[in-house]
């Protein structure tokens, strides 16, 4: 859905464009001490996650910061991750999905989510490649921009595999 002005005048024109820096805000109620402790991994999907052939692919991390929670106030600790990806490395599409993985390093080799069954798990979240910008000029020389990407749906806990592969995005009948 694009976001559209309530009041204008003139023409409208939309075109999709590439995304390529991300936010990320990554809460945990528990183990969140240091910035450093969170991992992670991004794949690129030209077809989206239900096609199964993502690529592993490296980010440029812009920034990794730590706003440290308070148990009293309960505010819970949050972490800001921002990323750049490459634009040469995609071929998008309006398909297109980049799929998040993430873990936190706690204590003594251990990571959370922590493992079930010893078959170790990982938060992944996909979020689309592509934003419908829409110009809309409001006069002869005033223009105004609104896009639109979202995350695309809500984060999943499971092997990394489930993740790469669908299999945990599947939504049972």
């Amino acid at each position: 859905m694009l976001n559209h002005a309530k009041h204008s005048r003139g023409s409208r024109e939309t075109t999709i464009s590439d995304i390529v820096e991300y936010r990320l805000e990554i809460s945990f109620r528990q183990f969140l001490d240091d910035a450093e402790q969170l991992k992670f991994e991004v794949y690129y999907y030209k077809n989206g996650v239900a096609s199964c052939n993502g690529e592993k692919i490296d980010v440029n991390v812009i920034s990794k910061v730590l706003r440290v929670g308070n148990q009293q106030k309960k505010i819970i600790p949050t972490l800001q991750l921002d990323f750049g990806i490459d634009p040469s490395v995609m071929e998008n599409n309006i398909a297109s999905q980049l799929l998040f993985v993430c873990w936190l390093d706690i204590r003594d080799s251990d990571s959370y989510p922590f493992s079930i069954n010893k078959n170790r798990r990982y938060i992944g979240g996909k979020f689309t490649t592509t934003e419908n910008v829409t110009v809309g000029k409001k006069g002869l020389l005033s223009k105004e921009i609104y896009k639109k990407s979202d995350f695309v749906q809500s984060i999943k806990i499971a092997t990394k595999d489930d993740l790469k592969s669908n299999k945990a995005w599947h939504k049972a009948n």
